[in-house]
């Protein structure tokens, strides 16, 4: 599996490339490009979408943090893999290496951490969301030379794990209080499946 990876990452990170290319995922990956969506989106969400926006926002943010600091602070230092820019000599470094370790990428599991919280609240965003998770959160981090594709994978299955998991304690609390006739966070449940 290990041998794959390597492999698949040289393919994104040194044959499948184009100047073009370069700039787009340069661009996106940043977190420069995210500040502003990210504040309309905050913005949207606690003044223009009443209640559902509030909880989602609630969600999103104990998610991402929860996400970001288990990856980065537990996860990361437990596995102890390299990054490809830090081990492998081949690389096309498009910009700072960071951190040594690698596995899980918090990129990707921020982004499908929100991702998949903003699909079960907003399912016809659905395609929207997961498309930016897998363009900015995976395939850039690869692409530009920090991350495997394994990385990528366990960071975007770790980040939908934590948001299943945060929206079902959510759920769970949103019931008991339904039934104590305390209706504060009550809403439909979404369905996960159409």
């Amino acid at each position: 599996m290990a041998a794959f990876d390597q492999q698949l990452f040289q393919l994104i990170n040194q044959q499948w490339i184009h100047p073009l290319l370069d700039s787009f995922f340069v661009t996106i990956t940043s977190k420069d490009f995210w500040t502003a969506p990210a504040v309309a989106a905050i913005i949207y969400l606690l003044f223009f979408n009443a209640k559902r926006g509030r909880i989602v926002f609630v969600l999103l943010l104990l998610t991402v943090s929860f996400t970001d600091s288990i990856a980065y602070k537990v996860i990361k230092p437990g596995i102890k893999r390299y990054r490809p820019c830090h081990a492998l000599e081949n690389t096309r470094v498009l910009e700072k290496c960071g951190g040594k370790w690698s596995m899980p990428s918090n990129h990707a599991a921020n982004f499908f951490a929100a991702a998949t919280i903003l699909g079960l609240f907003y399912r016809r965003g659905r395609l929207t969301f997961f498309t930016v998770a897998v363009l900015s959160g995976a395939y850039s981090r690869i692409y530009v030379g920090k991350h495997y594709p394994g990385d990528v994978l366990a960071g975007a299955l770790f980040g939908m794990a934590a948001a299943f998991l945060f929206y079902y304690f959510w759920v769970m609390i949103r019931v008991r209080l339904e039934k104590q006739n305390k209706y504060s966070l009550s809403l439909t449940v979404p369905k996960i499946i159409d």
